[in-house]
């Protein structure tokens, strides 16, 4: 059976979106002949370049650019700001109508030149799963597997507009309707489309890091000084992740004379910083801050590894139930404790960071500040065989597709 891989991401882009489709690739080749469909990157050469298509499209160069432009431009100095916690819509990015709908025809071009048994549909941006709504439409033969890393019509961070709101709703229903296979990356997100469709039956299947990614975390340690190092890599959200508990106390613990600057540094990676460096700049702590800006995922690993502790921020309540962030299974595959500003007792994030008993809380930080760096005690990290998890969830989602 021939099956395309149909994803908006993939390597060499260093996102986060890009690592699923790049190891379920190598998984998928097992039981199927597999071709990734996915955009253009001007400029860089394709990984496994014989199996992946890229269908030229002007509009999406021109996307691409305007995102490299924005990434440059991001600052490495902190600016002064009220610290004012917002979140827009998610229209043209996330919510409908969105600038990467420009990719539809040459994604659906693609899979013409393919012509596949199965699509392999991983949303977001959604504009992937309507193509392989309307291919399905005309070749009623072919098979949709849905994957969803991410929640569409009901995402409670972007909520859209008002106008295209029923409109996502009824086009999410009729995926989760019409898919043979549903997969995603959380229980809640299960929980959350079982409410939107209650036929549906998603199956989960946990995000991994990349093999690289693995791999690196036994060959880089700590650095061996006297420096606290704490650090975030990825975006942040205002509004729905909040930094200001863990600011607050490095600035009480900083007029309590127990940490200084030149013992203690918050590293932040990020090409959206959120209202980090404001709320940095408004608790005084600019002399704490290293900001490295925007970073490959390799460089981020070896930051992560030289580090002492690793922050995750999330909303505390259940309005963020469902997400996952793939940089927790990038956490876990180092030993160092992970610092949770937010998350409750309930939410799956605090479970599973729990569960391999690496987790953090602000008190043991603050504890761990007061007696030095020697006092913060490194964990096993996640068994390198982990990523086997996902692999074998993979293969027990494919056999409704190849029996």
């Amino acid at each position: 059976m021939k099956l395309a891989i149909l994803s908006y991401h993939f390597p060499p882009e260093q996102v986060v979106a890009a690592i699923r489709p790049a190891n379920w690739t190598e998984w998928l080749e097992e039981a199927f002949d597999v071709q990734i469909i996915t955009r253009t990157i001007p400029g860089e050469k394709p990984v496994n370049s014989g199996k992946v298509l890229r269908p030229k499209s002007r509009c999406m160069d021109f996307l691409r650019a305007l995102s490299a432009r924005r990434k440059k431009s991001a600052s490495s100095t902190p600016k002064k700001g009220n610290g004012t916690a917002t979140t827009g819509s998610g229209v043209l990015t996330m919510r409908m109508p969105s600038l990467c709908d420009f990719w539809f025809f040459s994604a659906y071009q693609g899979l013409r030149l393919s012509r596949p048994d199965v699509i392999l549909a991983t949303h977001g941006p959604y504009v992937v799963l309507l193509v392989a709504l309307v291919y399905r439409f005309f070749n009623p033969k072919t098979k949709i597997w849905a994957d969803f890393r991410d929640l569409w019509s009901a995402h409670p961070r972007y909520p859209g507009w008002p106008l295209f709101r029923n409109l996502e709703r009824t086009l999410e229903k009729v995926i989760l309707r019409t898919a043979d296979v549903i997969t995603t990356v959380s229980q809640g997100l299960i929980e959350e489309f079982q409410t939107l469709e209650p036929k549906c039956s998603p199956k989960l299947i946990y995000n991994c890091v990349s093999p690289d990614i693995a791999d690196s975390s036994s060959r880089i340690s700590r650095l061996n000084d006297d420096v606290i190092r704490i650090t975030y890599t990825g975006s942040l959200y205002s509004g729905w992740q909040d930094p200001a508990p863990l600011l607050k106390l490095i600035r009480k613990l900083h007029q309590d004379d127990i940490i200084h600057p030149k013992n203690l540094k918050l590293i932040l990676a990020s090409v959206n910083p959120g209202n980090f460096l404001e709320l940095v700049v408004q608790e005084g702590l600019e002399d704490f801050l290293d900001f490295r800006g925007s970073l490959s995922r390799q460089e981020c690993a070896r930051i992560q590894q030289e580090s002492d502790v690793l922050m995750i921020f999330e909303s505390p309540g259940q309005q963020d139930k469902g997400f996952l962030t793939g940089k927790v299974f990038e956490y876990l595959y180092s030993s160092r404790p992970i610092l949770l500003v937010g998350p409750t007792p309930e939410t799956e994030l605090f479970q599973l960071v729990e569960k391999y008993g690496r987790r953090m809380d602000l008190g043991g930080l603050e504890a761990g500040l007061r007696e030095g760096k020697d006092s913060i005690h490194f964990q096993p990290g996640m068994p390198a065989d982990s990523r086997n998890i996902s692999h074998s969830q993979i293969m027990d989602a494919i056999q409704k597709l190849v029996n």
